[in-house]
């Protein structure tokens, strides 16, 4: 589209150009492709795990001052089950020592609730009571929804990037150059804002529970940027200019 000296110099352009632009939507699919496989790890771990202490007998109580978490009438090792169910389920998943890297009584405070964590510790005393049975049952559960939800938002999420990456690519594959014509400029600039539009409309209402800003720092925290689609059109609305004598 725009005259230049050498075409050789020009098509080195286009392609740096093309790499520069598309860098934070392919890293951002990447990161949303990684997150999306360690949440459906997760989720059919904690999957697993309800199966497991679902087929754990509870232990037969008597009456405390505290009913939630009775204490035996005869010994159990049904704790010890549900430590072994967690540390062969959850803990299990590849990822684990990369992002959590946590003992287990630590993972299962975070995951499911400290009084369960306090519950499980070898050392307190409690046992596995019908009621702490169905508490775990509960918070388990709850872990399983959590990352279901949050797989359907990833997925909407990878949708919306291949979307907008492609839209960007295809006003890449007009360039020729540095430059766009005059007569070019508003059209060109309407795409991008039509780009960034489709993103605002995503991030406002495609992603369920979560603020599109606290998502896109959930998922792109780590980065220089946290919102991929914004950098990539920053960078090409700063890389072209109009040659107004074009």
């Amino acid at each position: 589209m725009a005259a230049v000296s050498d075409p050789d110099d020009s098509l080195l352009f286009v392609d740096s150009l093309r790499e520069y632009v598309l860098e934070p939507l392919i890293s951002a699919e990447s990161l949303a492709a990684r997150e999306h496989t360690e949440l459906t790890a997760e989720r059919d771990a904690f999957a697993a795990l309800r199966e497991r202490v679902e087929a754990i007998e509870p232990v037969q109580t008597v009456t405390t001052q505290s009913p939630s978490w009775s204490m035996p009438s005869s010994g159990s090792t049904a704790c010890a089950e549900v430590r072994t169910a967690y540390r062969e389920t959850v803990m299990a998943v590849d990822h684990y020592d990369e992002v959590y890297d946590e003992p287990l009584l630590q993972n299962v405070t975070a995951e499911l609730s400290p009084d369960i964590g306090g519950a499980l510790d070898p050392g307190s005393g409690v046992q596995f009571s019908p009621q702490v049975k169905r508490l775990v049952l509960a918070s388990v559960e709850d872990c399983v929804e959590r990352r279901t939800a949050l797989c359907e938002v990833v997925e909407r999420e990878l949708d919306a990037l291949a979307d907008q990456k492609r839209a960007l690519t295809s006003l890449l594959d007009e360039l020729d150059g540095c430059t766009i014509p005059e007569w070019y400029g508003e059209s060109f600039d309407e795409e991008l804002t039509a780009v960034l539009s489709a993103r605002q409309q995503h991030l406002q209402h495609g992603l369920q529970q979560f603020e599109g800003t606290e998502f896109c720092s959930y998922l792109y925290g780590d980065e220089g940027w946290t919102h991929p689609v914004l950098t990539a059109v920053a960078r090409l609305r700063e890389a072209v200019v109009t040659d107004e004598s074009a």
